[in-house]
């Protein structure tokens, strides 16, 4: 008998048809005798009803995510993180352009912890899914149309988060001319649906990042360090995804400026993502670049020091991996530029 009390429970409210009707059941007040299931019946159909792309998508994604974001697990539902995850994955990929803008504008305002994390991990699933590095984007290609016009975004975003206040105020240059397309474009096999959206994303989080960065309240103590360690990883992310792009050489590079002055951070989640990022980054530039970043750096000698000194093993790991590749990268090279 109790079982059929629960079953009629849950049968409350009809799965909802219409993005719409998704929307008003997750903005159901919490005094509302029915609130629990409402918000339950709608973080279960939401993703399903994006993934059909109704008329109305464009118009609601924005306030949908925002609604997920911010949302609370006021009435311990059962697989509440995962439920929310899914449905801000599944809109940022589907609404890359203004749910994308909508998610780095909030992770650096006025938010928990929890939910900033949240919003970054959306970020990166969305950049795999539509870099086709995790799940297939199971729609047409019709629907990227507007992202084309995100590349000329990211020029200014780039633009103003490296002017020339804040290069010297934090150590990072401006590349003043675009890098040439790597010569692995050539390989290119599938088309890469988050190439126009990367750059977006990453000046975005870059200049946020710059613009905050004295704010004890978001980047004090442990908790502010946990939430850069991912945020380097983010933009690392959104560095791996971009290939095949002329942009993706210009963001490796400005992503080795900002992590390599973090290697040396006391917090170790910290130095470990910020010494991932430079070693991702190091890949995707073109090999002179790449010998001569090497070499203004010190990067090397640097990186000798860490393997034998850092206090964390998988710092030391990750230095000694790293040491290992650039060493083979300048001798592999050095008959070539001995040559030019």
């Amino acid at each position: 008998e109790n079982g059929d009390l629960v079953d009629a429970d849950l049968n409350k409210t009809p799965p909802p048809k219409y993005l719409t009707d998704c929307l008003d059941l997750l903005r159901a007040s919490e005094s509302d005798e029915n609130a629990h299931n409402m918000h339950e019946v709608a973080l279960k159909h939401l993703p399903q009803l994006v993934r059909m792309r109704p008329l109305d998508l464009p118009r609601l994604a924005h306030d949908l995510a925002f609604q997920l974001l911010r949302m609370e697990d006021k009435f311990h539902t059962d697989n509440f993180s995962e439920l929310v995850s899914t449905g801000l994955l599944t809109l940022a990929a589907e609404e890359p352009v203004s749910v994308g803008r909508m998610i780095v504008s909030e992770v650096f305002g006025d938010m928990t912890l929890v939910d900033r994390l949240n919003g970054l991990q959306a970020l990166e699933q969305a950049a795999m899914e539509l870099a086709w590095l995790g799940d297939k984007p199971t729609c047409p290609d019709g629907m990227y149309q507007k992202a084309l016009k995100s590349t000329s975004d990211a020029e200014e975003q780039r633009n103003e988060a490296m002017n020339g206040s804040i290069t010297s105020k934090f150590g990072l240059r401006v590349v003043s001319t675009r890098m040439r397309r790597s010569k692995r474009s050539a390989a290119k096999s599938s088309i890469n649906h988050f190439s126009d959206i990367g750059p977006l994303w990453f000046y975005m989080m870059l200049k946020n990042f710059l613009n905050t960065k004295t704010n004890k309240r978001i980047w004090g103590g442990h908790i502010g360090a946990t939430f850069l360690a991912r945020l380097i990883h983010t933009l690392t992310v959104c560095v791996e995804c971009s290939r095949f792009t002329r942009e993706q050489s210009m963001m490796a590079s400005d992503l080795i400026d900002l992590s390599w002055e973090l290697c040396d951070a006391d917090i170790v989640s910290v130095r470990s993502s910020s010494l991932f990022a430079v070693a991702v980054s190091i890949g995707h530039l073109e090999e002179r670049k790449a010998i001569d970043m090497i070499t203004s750096l010190g990067l090397n000698e640097r990186l000798s020091e860490v393997a034998l000194t850092d206090s964390d093993d998988e710092c030391r790991k990750l230095a000694n991996y790293m040491l290992s590749s650039t060493k083979q990268l300048i001798e592999s090279t050095e008959p070539l530029i001995q040559m030019e």
